[in-house]
């Protein structure tokens, strides 16, 4: 839409042609109703810009686990830091998150339908409550007069329509009703109109004075009401426009005030211009340009959001929900920078429901302890974070949720007797510690366990690391269940009391100490690549277990991994070993690899199976495990007389071992014939080639004895010794025949 002056028997600010916004990072938020597209969200504006975001829908999960969605949410503004909302469909006060659009119901406002709606920030007249209008009896097309439905009465001959005044009732913020009233009337004798609507939107300013935007006939004006005398109005302000077109009651009309510096803004439901109107204080005609760089149809609501510090007041403990233990007039709200630093001992406790802010410290290492002892029903929202400092701790239930959890050295995070804590939060950092004592913490985000201060301590509990767990110094379990992906690299210890169980992916070469019993019920990969990794205690493997082994070389936790194990051990689920390329050339059948190290393996357990994919060179190749009495090893294997380790023992093969026939040939000399490594080959090999001749991967063992093996190539094996000459001879000589004949079986 396009603004133009009009002007009306006041002191006039034009809005068109005024100056840049003063810089600042200050930030709005609007609700945009759009019924072509179905878009009743929530938005933040950039004030500098003009630029929307969409925040999302006004949603609320109600208890039972039903949900609402708030779709005629028609006006908007803070108070005490914190953004309300009314929907007149609903008839219903709401608390909204600016970050997500998620609702919190406070009660209905028994027919105050909230289009004209502000909050009192002045503490010393209406400290927490809401201001908001209602009409009287009466209908305009089928709509109430100053219903976000105006903008359907476009080209519409107005002269028959009457305006209803109306009244201004104070919300408790507490149950959403009314508790005061006062008529608004107009004292105002203008040439050009007999009679305004009463206002559709309402913005106060500290000093018991409260604006408000009429529409009539194409035209707008903004109005001063004393808040201490019935709401009568004063005079009329500075601002008036009409439309290019004839719409009747022109334009919605968002009002917001900002404090420093002392503006009052306002945002137009049709051509989505967003502007600051006027400076109060003095009269300066020349304040802002339109800066809509994006369309904002369908916005008509509007809160400024301008961040404070709050701390805490009080020497003691106390009641977070308590407005007196605070230096502002109201409880933290979403608006705030707040620190909880008491110059003694103090444990807050609260909040008893949701507690939204911008950030919050806890905690300033000047040698008091400042508690916060959340309930089970309460929740800390910071939009930029938690920290928790030197002396600070957080203990009790209840959620932490929004921006990055951090836990400085000196802070703590406890939950203890039964209690319930989650941290849905971007990210959380521990360099302090964190304690679960018989209680359940759950971590949404990747919890970092940082390098040398942070301590993770849980007793008899559970810890849900659902985000996953990066420990780089130090936890203690004793009886805890781990739930979450966790690796603790090298340097880094968990020690280990009890039976505490991992029931998620597991991996790194960090030790465990302690004399515990460490149970693994998923993935076990002891290592960050090949490693030693030292369990002081026992080891149990659950049936779901994969415990990982990587293979690069020949030499104990430098070329391969190897658990160390001083307890006992128990075998279960599969053991997945993994065959670096390097050493694919370097690995013949018969190769042991002492895998696993312990004191004993009490009930002779063994795993399920054992998962090896062969490389594409050798796919002859598999593994087998000997269950020692004091080690696991791992043997590389094949079929008996697979000599080239092609998966088929068949001719090739046979040549082979026939030009090495009672040859000696050393150590790891499977490729020469030698398949039960005792550096000869003779009739034992030839004995173990027959048991599997003719297998190949689409085949079965023909079950041929050594013998029928050497008939099939015309010699004759005999139990004496005779002349190796002579048997090789008979071998080769026949083995020629056959590469110049085919033979059938």
């Amino acid at each position: 839409m396009r603004l133009t002056r009009w002007i009306p028997m006041a002191v006039i600010v034009a809005v068109g042609g005024i100056s840049a916004i003063p810089a600042r990072a200050t930030t709005a938020y609007s609700v945009r109703h759009d019924t072509d597209s179905g878009d009743h969200s929530l938005y933040s504006i950039d004030l500098e810009t003009g630029v929307t975001t969409l925040v999302g829908p006004i949603t609320a999960n109600l208890s039972g686990g039903g949900g609402v969605t708030y779709d005629r949410v028609a006006a908007i503004d803070f108070i005490g830091g914190d953004l309300y909302g009314v929907d007149y469909d609903k008839d219903q006060l709401i608390r909204i998150n600016p970050a997500t659009g998620q609702a919190f119901p406070i009660g209905g406002t028994n027919g105050v339908d909230g289009l004209g709606f502000d909050l009192a920030e002045d503490a010393a007249t209406m400290n927490g409550e809401a201001v908001g209008l209602s009409f009287d009896p009466g209908n305009l097309l089928g709509g109430p007069l100053g219903s976000l439905y105006l903008t359907d009465f476009k080209g519409v001959d107005p002269a028959p329509f009457t305006f209803y005044e109306g009244t201004r009732y104070v919300l408790s913020l507490t149950t959403g009703a009314p508790v005061s009233e006062a008529a608004l009337t107009n004292e105002f004798d203008d040439p050009v109109f007999e009679e305004y609507e009463v206002p559709t939107a309402l913005v106060d300013r500290p000093g018991n004075t409260l604006f408000g935007f009429t529409s009539a006939f194409g035209a707008g004006q903004v109005w001063q009401f004393n808040n201490t005398e019935e709401g009568v109005a004063e005079s009329l302000l500075v601002f008036g426009f009409y439309t290019t077109s004839s719409v009747f009651g022109g334009s919605n009309l968002g009002l917001d005030y900002e404090e420093t510096p002392d503006l009052i803004w306002g945002i137009l439901s049709e051509g989505g211009e967003i502007f600051s109107i006027f400076d109060i204080d003095g009269l300066d005609e020349d304040i802002s340009d339109d800066v809509a760089t994006a369309d904002k149809t369908g916005f008509s609501s509007l809160g400024v959001y301008q961040p404070e510090a709050v701390a805490w007041q009080v020497a003691g403990g106390g009641d977070w929900d308590s407005d007196t233990n605070w230096d502002n007039p109201h409880a933290p709200g979403f608006a705030h920078t707040v620190t909880l630093a008491p110059t003694s001992a103090a444990v807050i406790t609260g909040p008893a429901g949701v507690a939204m802010m911008q950030s919050l410290e806890i905690g300033s290492g000047n040698g008091h302890l400042a508690d916060l002892q959340l309930q089970s029903t309460g929740t800390i929202y910071t939009l930029n974070g938690l920290t928790i400092k030197d002396d600070g701790r957080v203990s009790g239930g209840g959620t932490i949720t929004g921006g990055p959890l951090q836990i400085d050295a000196g802070g703590e995070l406890s939950v203890s007797g039964g209690g319930t804590l989650e941290a849905d939060t971007d990210s959380v950092s521990n360099a302090g510690m964190i304690t679960v004592n018989a209680a359940t913490a759950t971590f949404e985000s990747l919890v970092t366990n940082q390098a040398g201060t942070g301590q993770i301590n849980a007793t008899g509990g559970t810890l849900n690391f659902n985000g996953g767990l990066l420990n780089q110094n130090t936890m203690s379990l004793n009886g805890t269940t781990v739930n979450g992906e966790v690796n603790s690299p090298s340097g880094s210890s968990i020690d280990i009391a009890g039976t505490s169980s991992f029931n998620d992916d597991y991996s790194g070469a960090g030790a465990f100490t302690g004399n515990g019993t460490a149970g693994f019920n998923a993935g076990f990969d002891p290592g960050d690549s090949v490693a030693t990794v030292s369990i002081a205690g026992s080891l149990a493997l659950g049936n779901s277990a994969m415990t990982k082994i990587e293979l690069e070389g020949h030499a104990p936790g430098t070329g391969h991994d190897q658990v160390i194990v001083d307890g006992n051990v128990s075998f279960d689920g599969t053991l997945l070993v993994t065959v670096s390329s390097a050493l694919e050339s370097d690995l013949v059948p018969l190769d042991p690899f002492i895998v696993m190290t312990f004191a004993s393996n009490p009930g002779e357990s063994k795993f399920d199976a054992i998962d090896f994919t062969p490389p594409s060179a050798v796919p002859g190749l598999f593994f087998k495990a000997q269950y020692n009495t004091g080690d696991l090893t791992l043997l590389a294997a094949a079929a008996d007389g697979d000599v080239n380790l092609d998966a088929a023992v068949d001719l090739d093969d046979l040549v082979v071992l026939a030009a090495n026939f009672l040859q000696a040939v050393g150590t790891r000399a499977w490729g020469d014939g030698d398949f039960n490594g005792d550096g000869f080959v003779n009739a034992a090999d030839l004995n173990l080639m027959a048991v599997n001749f003719g297998v190949s991967p689409t085949t079965d063992p023909l079950g041929w004895t050594a013998e029928e093996l050497a008939a099939q190539v015309g010699i004759t094996i005999v139990q004496t010794p005779e002349p190796a000459s002579a048997v090789l001879f008979g071998i080769a000589a026949l083995l020629l025949a056959r590469r110049r004949q085919p033979h059938s079986d």
